[in-house]
């Protein structure tokens, strides 16, 4: 079993919130493009910057896993500034 990694981004938030945005990501991104056998996504804060990465996990020898993460990673970047434009709405009221 061989596993690999990839960066999925990180939020933009620190601290507890970073947390909460980072599982909202993960949530949707399983809402969008469902996780197959041999992938998923961590989430992994970072206790220097105190930002929360997601990222994805395979198994290389599973069929459809590489592909199914390269398909979230170009899904990443409008599922994260979706998240960021959601919470700056909330703000404003």
């Amino acid at each position: 079993m061989t596993l690999a990694f990839l960066s999925l981004g990180h939020s933009p938030l620190s601290g507890k919130t970073a947390v909460d945005q980072a599982v909202a990501f993960k949530r949707q991104l399983r809402s969008v493009h469902p996780f197959p056998d041999g992938a998923y996504v961590c989430i992994s804060p970072n206790p220097e910057t105190h930002h929360c990465e997601a990222r994805a996990v395979y198994e290389r020898t599973i069929p459809g896993a590489k592909e199914w993460v390269e398909r979230a990673a170009e899904l990443a970047p409008g599922i994260w500034d979706s998240l960021s434009a959601r919470r700056r709405e909330r703000e404003r009221v």
